[in-house]
């Protein structure tokens, strides 16, 4: 499926469509999650990590969370900080990725949090 999709565009048509559903994504997610590492000037990527904002916390804990989001047949990488106390999750963008995906990743993310 995916190297059908690749076949159909040019290289420049991939990135934009990154780039597309990355902003898509963070505007989407910035109103309840903080992007780690957005107010840095860092070089753009697919992946994005993202933690609850002040005022937010998880509903779950570490385990529980990956637990849900895996019935979701969710993957990402949960990261711990602040010596175990605290987990953000990290999820990669890839230009294959649907709106309709993405937008059911977010209503997601938003039930995960409180």
């Amino acid at each position: 499926g995916a190297l059908e999709f690749y076949s159909n565009f040019k290289f420049e048509s991939i990135s934009l469509r990154k780039e597309y559903l990355r902003k898509f994504f963070v505007n989407a997610v910035e109103s309840h999650f903080e992007i780690a590492g957005n107010s840095f000037e860092t070089k753009i990527t697919s992946m994005i990590t993202i933690y609850p904002k002040k005022g937010h916390n998880w509903k779950y804990n570490k385990k529980d969370l990956n637990d849900f989001l895996n019935n979701k047949n969710i993957n990402v990488l949960l990261i711990s900080v602040n010596n175990y106390h605290e987990y953000w999750i990290r999820i990669s963008i890839n230009y294959y990725f649907d709106y309709t995906q993405l937008l059911k990743f977010i209503r997601i993310l938003f039930r995960c949090i409180k």
